[in-house]
């Protein structure tokens, strides 16, 4: 007669045990497969405009009217970080690069400057410090980091 007692009770625990074991499979597909796979791809939207965000800046500095001469500084807020990781951008040779430890999330943009205007630096994602030097017949913009303090 105890067996009886018992039996609704397994039966219970049995079901249960199923369900938990169903929950941490589905939880362990998500996070070690779907989520990751899903963060990338936003993170590459992010990276893009975080470097068309910057490429814009640096553009408008660099067709700033010839007559337009001396020294400034912007400052550009950028993401931190990109799909939870830190990233660095860097300027050489007419474009703008993203370096990121995942090879996906490393994207470049070609710069629009006019004839005589050269781009060169690097800086960690967050607030990016911009130097303009221009004289009428050459423009310099430099890329730099901003000192977290």
């Amino acid at each position: 007669m105890r067996e009886r007692g018992l039996a609704p009770v397994i039966g219970k625990m049995l079901e249960l045990l199923i369900g938990l074991a169903l929950i941490a499979s589905v939880t362990a597909v998500m996070l070690g497969a779907i989520v990751p796979a899903h963060s990338e791809t936003l993170g590459e939207q992010t990276a893009a405009a975080a470097l068309d965000s910057l490429a814009e800046t640096v553009e408008m500095a660099g067709w700033a009217a010839s007559s337009t001469v001396g020294n400034r500084h912007i400052t550009v807020e950028l993401p931190v970080t990109i799909a939870g990781r830190r990233y660095r951008i860097d300027a050489a040779a007419g474009t703008l690069r993203v370096h990121h430890p995942s090879a996906a999330l490393s994207v470049r943009r070609h710069l629009a400057l006019p004839r005589g205007c050269e781009v060169h630096g690097e800086a960690p994602g967050g607030t990016v410090e911009i130097g303009v030097t221009r004289t009428t017949t050459t423009c310099r913009i430099v890329l730099e980091g901003a000192d977290a303090g």
